[in-house]
């Protein structure tokens, strides 16, 4: 609290000089009047600057009150003004915050300035009635003297305990100061020793939960932002009855209450979340049911949809659930990182001033009642309920939950201890508001300490610790730079790797090295290390470093648990007698095993019994100590009795120690060791896991036998050596590269291969942890892969490439996006894969490696390299008597070639092969009878559940209506997609085309036998979150039959063109792009992770004027935003101008208001540019002022949903669509509606590029930008650079860019004014915006009945000498 401050005036020899000249009562009563001035300022001003953590330190640390006191009582008061000084005051505050980390606000001038004018109020009125006159010269030279900062700290503190008491009433709440805290948790992170290293800290999302215990104001701005993206997307809908649900969902929002300890139900927003789903689905129906094209509408719907199931997903998670349940369990494997969290926690909050208590369940005892043990680990002589009280107090002054952490309750005592008495602890803790309890517990010990307790597992939120999961290569960075490790030229992907105790141990054994560490097996880990920790004791205990002795005394310990069957910590005097053994043995004095525990190779712990018991603290460790010893001192049948004879105390870790190290030192494989138990699970397991650690040179030919006899007979086996060798593929040495299990699975055919790896490859990748999301994950990595060898980027290719196989959209589009990015730079290797694969007789493949090849293609620099990958593509898909019959693999061919034509590039090849109609040879139609035939009857008796999944194909593929003009029961793909593609070849029944595709899918390999089970499972998942994206194997195969049939009708039969009419004009089909039938746009990927913001544009600080009555605001047009700051961004010294975008300001309204606050306003204003011929230009002005763009219909840039991003000025594609049936002409003309004059012809500058949600699975939602017009981009000699919609000139100059990829605002196209000016002057054109705006109150409540009206107002802005000139007039509704 602030009010800590005011002690400093209590100081005990300070006190005693005052009282000399100051009634010791008025003293008294101005600490007590300051005091309640304080909190009253905090609690009105609750989530300011008065609040933070910067704010709270400057006040106590620089003498504020004694400042304040010191300019009251100066003999000459005219040397500072007041207002000068509290001005310069307010001023030093602020500049202090915003040094140290604080973001500044507009309005903390004005309150911090409102705090110290309080301040100086209450001590100038006091020294007015309370100080005489005379005396205040002496008071001021006392304060001097005896109030400086160093007196503070060091006589302050008795009167700090004193004044404490006074306030809370408590003697043991006295003695909980700010640096009793901090001290007791200090020593409590220190006694954690390696288990918490700040210096290599790596941000985890899971230490969000500790902001919602504490209600902080991170977790109350967390939320918001979700529900802000819900709102946000709602809002533009701009939908009526949405707009109703909006107002009550913010309403509810507000009534959580983030600044108590009040309890709120979150299944009220769940509720309307779902109603509004409800509502959307209905506006979805109508606008599909009306057959507009509305795509733009549909594509905001489904941003809605996908920030709703985001937020409902939120509000259902453990995190939530802590906001009204404070109690927390956080369970995780050894060495995962929860001691970590925790004391990073602990010290994030003493920093802010929050405070904590820190307890280590390696302290507690087995045979003492918890609370007794607690209170006497903080020196505290109290009881459970008085210290309770205490801390309670603490936390509700701090208006935030004091937390009590206890990491690590299995160690210690714990496993009997806390099975008895956990529940009670809980249970106390519950009767606090203000207090929240956090465990944390190694997940093997879940079962003995939580086990059943019903009313346990209820009070408890659990939630599981990962370790460095999904960010194993932020943190490796990170770790092997602090150990100046070089980063390795083959990516560690050993699972491993996301445990931070073995990234430490890892770092350790291979500190300072300078030769790669990509090829080091798990052995020589742990050997490094030991002669690591060797060669700092030698150093600390003076013994020559090449004395064994620390991996001595492990090797003792060893051998002390096999002779003495130990399966539990040994005695601290056991160990002691060891080590003195070894010490005598080697001439080493001194306290040695200190120093092995100081070095964390061994952990000293209070075991159940109160005795101090002694262990390797790393247990794999000492699991590959114990393989070591074994072989080296054991037979082969002494080794099998002993691990049948169960003398080993983990007998797994063990087994799985022995299968990497035996092949390495005694050339003999596990299953050679274990004849007996070859077959065993354990024994296999064991084996797989070996392959990640091994030599590869220890990996022989003669395993291969043992894996198809033994590892591939079971499902689990297989799944998990799968799992494995997808990770060993990228390792170019290795026997299981990514060559040999190309060679593996190009030697099944399709059907067969489908049958059994995509159920595979899908069950892997379903786990966000296994080696599949690893894999896709490292090639998604913004990170540098320069220094990764192209071998390893090639066969982390070609392993990527096979996954291309699977029918789950969002696998196989994250794949592609993966293996682009991996490739991308080096097309020579695009070459080689392609080449490789040119004969899989799968098309999913071979159509999706074509689109990679495109994707990389376009963001090329190597020419040659660019060159080559062209004549490819065309000697392998143009240059033959018949072109492979696929729309889409033609198309991205096709853009291959034209864009290496458009770089300049001579090719020397016959360019109209390229062009589309090809050459192919149309199918045969089989016969209605023929298709039957593959339907069966369900009445049968021989009809089995999974021959669905083949009749599920047929009525599928169902057209709209039969051959006798009857509906025909259609399928959502046959009538939605097939039927729909097709419409514009009126020749050419639906049905005929029908049969053709189902022959089709059969010939192709669809087998009900082999594939039937797999996707009969998966229909039944209608309710699985993956539904939409993870299709049906035959529904692979619907597809290939499609782009197939696609292709030859295209080269065989003409169409009627689209912009026709009744002429019936009849073209051939141009490509995939009309009709399209485009899916994965490959030239864009959008990464998790978005760019980091270029430019800030803080649009909510442009218009803030919404506190004025409703009517008076609807009518008064002054407050309108500058227009011309609104095109001319004042940002980088107005270089750039908005050529199209909208800005939408919603008034705000603070947590806590009432039903009485609504509605709201809402102000808008579209901005768009037009550019005209100079000679036109004031003709065009002049008749476009003062008309009310409500009523004319503004000409809209042209909107592309079946363009590529990077198609846009050379392809076929992009010229196709410059028709005025399209939009696409270059002049277009604006119409006065009401009259039909035609006002002028105009350019529109920009053109807008969207995908619509369910194109591209690699995203969750749609995606799109604007762009330059044609004719900006090539007079401006623009090029892409690595962002998506960004452009740049050939100085590489960002010239123009969407500011929804390059700000932190959704606002719309900037270009560089320079630029846009020389563009203007060189073609002799002009350029002037048009202004829309509008007025409304937004979303009023049922309640509210009052009608208001919606004033518009509209302008035009151009450019003059002195800069944008223009105006705008208002409008009635």
């Amino acid at each position: 609290m602030i009010f800590d401050f005011l002690i400093s005036i209590a100081s005990s020899k300070l006190y005693e000089e005052l009282e000399k000249f100051i009634d010791k009562k008025a003293l008294q009563d101005l600490i007590k009047t300051l005091k309640q001035k304080v909190m009253e300022f905090e609690k009105i001003n609750d989530g300011t600057i008065i609040v933070s953590s910067q704010f709270y330190y400057y006040v106590n640390n620089y003498n504020v009150l004694f400042k304040i006191m010191e300019h009251i009582l100066q003999s000459d008061i005219s040397e500072l003004p007041k207002s000068i000084f509290i001005d310069n005051m307010a001023e030093s505050i602020i500049t202090y915050c915003e040094e140290n980390g604080y973001k500044p606000k507009v309005t903390d001038n004005s309150i911090v300035k409102a705090f110290v004018e309080g301040i100086y109020s209450i001590v100038e009125n006091f020294a007015k009635n309370k100080i005489n006159p005379k005396d205040r010269y002496l008071i001021y030279t006392i304060i001097q003297a005896k109030g400086s900062i160093e007196l503070q700290l060091k006589e302050v503190k008795n009167e700090l305990q004193k004044v404490r008491t006074d306030f809370y009433g408590d003697k043991i709440l006295s003695k909980l100061t700010n640096e009793w805290f901090k001290e007791q948790n200090q020593i409590a992170i220190k006694n954690l020793g390696d288990r918490y290293l700040p210096q290599i800290n790596i941000n985890l999302g899971i230490s969000d939960v500790f902001e919602v215990i504490a209600r902080s104001n991170e977790f109350k701005d967390k939320f918001i932002k979700n529900v802000d993206e819900v709102l946000i997307s709602l809002n533009k809908i701009k939908e009526e009855k949405i707009a109703r649900y909006i107002d009550e969902l913010t309403e509810t929002i507000y009534k959580i209450p983030f600044n108590s300890t009040e309890s709120f139900n979150f299944n009220l927003i769940i509720d309307l979340l779902n109603k509004i789903t409800d509502e959307l689905e209905n506006i979805e129906n109508d606008i599909k049911k009306s057959n507009t094209s509305n795509n733009y509408k549909l594509y905001k719907i489904y941003q809605a949809y996908h920030n709703i199931n985001n937020f409902i997903d939120y509000l259902r998670s453990q995190e939530i659930e802590l906001f009204n349940n404070p109690i927390l369990l956080i369970q995780g494997e050894g060495g995962i990182g929860k001691s970590h969290l925790i004391a990073d926690a602990v010290s994030k909050r003493c920093e802010e001033n929050i405070k904590s208590i820190l307890l280590l369940g390696q302290q507690f005892n087995a045979y003492e009642e918890p609370w007794k043990q607690i209170c006497n680990l903080l020196g505290l002589d109290t009881s459970a309920d008085e210290l309770l009280e205490s801390l309670n107090i603490i936390g509700k002054n701090q208006k935030s939950r004091l937390v009590i952490f206890i990491d690590a309750i299995n160690e210690g005592g714990g496993k009997d201890l806390w099975p008895k008495f956990l529940a009670g602890v809980i249970e106390k803790i519950k009767k606090y508001e203000y207090l929240g309890l956090v465990l944390s517990i190694r997940t093997t010990y879940l079962k003995a300490i939580i086990g059943d307790n019903e009313y346990i597992n209820n009070s408890l939120v659990k939630i599981t610790h990962y370790g460095f999961r999904n960010v194993e290569y932020a943190a490796m960075k990170k770790f092997f730079q602090f150990y100046k490790i070089p980063q390795p030229n083959v990516p560690l992907m050993n699972p491993e790797f996301s445990n931070p105790l073995f990234l430490l141990l890892f770092c350790k054994s291979v500190e300072n090295r300078t030769d790669s560490v990509s090829d080091i097996s798990i052995s020589t880990v742990f050997d490094n290390y030991i002669r690591k920790i060797n060669y700092n004791l030698s150093r600390k205990y003076n013994y020559y470093e090449y004395i064994p002795f620390v991996k001595s005394v492990i090797e003792e310990i060893v051998k002390y648990r096999l002779t003495n069957n130990c399966y539990n910590y040994i005695k601290i005097d056991e160990i002691i007698d060891l080590i003195i053994q070894l010490q005598k043995k080697y001439n080493i004095e001194g306290n040695v095993i200190e120093g092995l525990i100081s070095e964390g190779i061994l952990t000293k712990n209070i075991s159940y019994d109160g005795e101090d018991y002694i262990y390797i603290t790393y247990e794999k460790l000492e699991e590959h100590m114990m393989a070591s010893y074994i072989i080296d001192n054991f037979s082969k049948n002494d080794i099998v009795k002993l691990i049948r004879d169960g003398k080993i105390w983990n007998k797994q870790g063990v087994i799985e120690a022995l299968a990497i190290q035996a092949p390495e030192k005694i050339n003999m494989e596990i299953y050679e060791l274990l004849a007996d138990s070859a077959d065993s699970y354990d024994t296999i397991i064991a084996f797989i896991n070996s392959l990640h650690w091994r030599k590869e040179n220890s990996i022989k030919e003669r395993v291969v036998d043992y894996i198809n006899k033994y590892v591939c007979k079971y499902n689990g086996t297989f799944e998990e050596f799968w799992d494995t060798i997808i990770l060993l593929s990228i390792r170019p040495k290795h026997p299981f590269n990514a060559k040999r299990t190309f060679k593996t699975l190009y030697s099944i055919r399709m059907p067969d291969r489908d049958a059994i790896f995509i159920p595979l490859f899908n069950r892997i990748y379903s786990n966000d942890t296994s080696s599949i999301s690893r894999l896709i994950d490292w090639a998604m990595l913004d990170e540098d892969k320069e220094q990764i060898s192209d071998d390893v980027i090639e066969c982390a290719a070609i392993m990527l490439s096979w996954f291309l196989c699977t029918p789950n959209r969002n696998f196989r589009d994250c794949c592609t996006k993966a293996i682009i990015n991996l490739l991308t730079h080096r097309s020579n290797l695009v070459t080689n894969l392609l080449n490789m694969f040119k004969d899989i007789d799968d098309p999913y493949i071979k159509e999706r490696l074509y689109a990679i090849a495109y994707g990389c293609a376009v963001k090329e620099t190597n020419i040659e390299n660019l060159k080559q990958l062209s004549l490819f593509v065309y000697d392998n898909i143009f240059n033959k008597d018949e072109v492979y019959p696929h729309i889409l693999l033609r198309d991205y061919a096709r853009n291959i070639i034209e864009y290496t034509i458009y770089k300049g590039v001579e090719l020397n090849i016959d360019i109209n092969k390229i062009k589309p109609p090809y050459k192919s040879t149309f199918p045969s139609i089989p016969a209605d009878n023929e298709i039957k035939k593959y339907k069966y009857d369900y009445n049968s008796e021989s009809f089995k559940d999974y021959y669905w999944s083949q009749n599920r194909i047929l009525n599928s593929m169902k057209v709209e209506y039969s051959r006798d003009g009857k509906p025909g029961g259609y399928g959502d793909f046959g009538r939605y997609t097939f039927q729909s593609y097709f419409k514009s070849w009126k020749q050419l029944h639906p049905i005929d085309l029908m049969n053709i595709a189902i022959k089709r899918i059969f010939d192709l390999g669809y087998d009900v036998e082999k594939h039937g089970k797999y996707d009969w499972e998966l229909e039944r998942r209608i309710y699985s979150t993956d539904f939409e994206s993870n299709e049906r194997i035959g529904k692979k195969y619907q597809w290939i039959a499609l782009h197939e049939l696609a292709a030859q009708v295209s080269d065989n039969y003409t169409m009627v063109a689209p912009w026709s009419g009744r002429n019936r004009e009849q073209i051939f089909c141009p490509g995939s792009f009309e009709p399209c039938i485009r899916d994965i746009d490959p030239t864009v990927i959008i990464k998790k992770d978005r760019i980091k913001p270029k430019f800030f544009i803080n649009v909510s600080q442009i218009y803030k004027n919404f506190d004025i009555e409703n009517e008076l605001w609807l009518k008064d047009f002054s407050d309108v935003p500058n227009i011309a700051e609104l095109i001319n961004l004042p940002i980088e010294r107005n270089k750039w101008l908005l050529l199209e975008g909208f800005y939408d300001w919603i008034e705000p309204t603070e947590v806590g208001k009432k039903k009485y606050d609504y509605p709201h306003k809402n102000l808008w204003i579209s901005i768009k540019s037009y550019i005209v011929k100079s000679k036109e230009f004031d003709s065009i002005i002049e008749q476009l002022k003062n008309i009310n763009f409500m009523e004319i219909e503004l000409l809209e840039c042209s909107a592309r949903t079946p363009l590529f991003n990077r198609e846009y000025y050379y392809s076929t594609a992009y010229n196709f669509f410059k028709k005025d049936y399209y939009n696409g002409v270059k002049w277009r003309e604006i119409i006065e509606p009401s009259k039909g004059n035609i006002l002028g012809r105009v350019m529109i500058p920009v053109e807008k590029y969207f995908r619509e949600r369910g194109n591209d699975y690699s995203t969750e939602d749609g995606f799109g930008w604007y762009k330059p017009c044609e004719d900006i981009f090539k007079n401006l000699g623009l090029k892409y650079g690595y962002e998506n919609s960004a452009l740049y000139d050939d100085d590489n100059n960002l010239i123009c860019f969407d500011t929804k990829e390059l700000c932190n605002e959704e606002l719309g196209f900037l270009i560089n004014k320079d630029s846009l000016f020389k563009f203007l002057n060189i073609n002799d054109y002009k350029i002037f915006w048009t202004v829309l705006g509008k007025k409304r109150i937004f979303s009023a409540t049922m309640l509210d009945k009052q009608v208001y009206s919606i004033p518009t107002f509209s302008g035009v802005y151009y450019i003059t000498d002195s800069g944008l000139d223009g105006s705008i007039t208002e409008f009635d509704e």
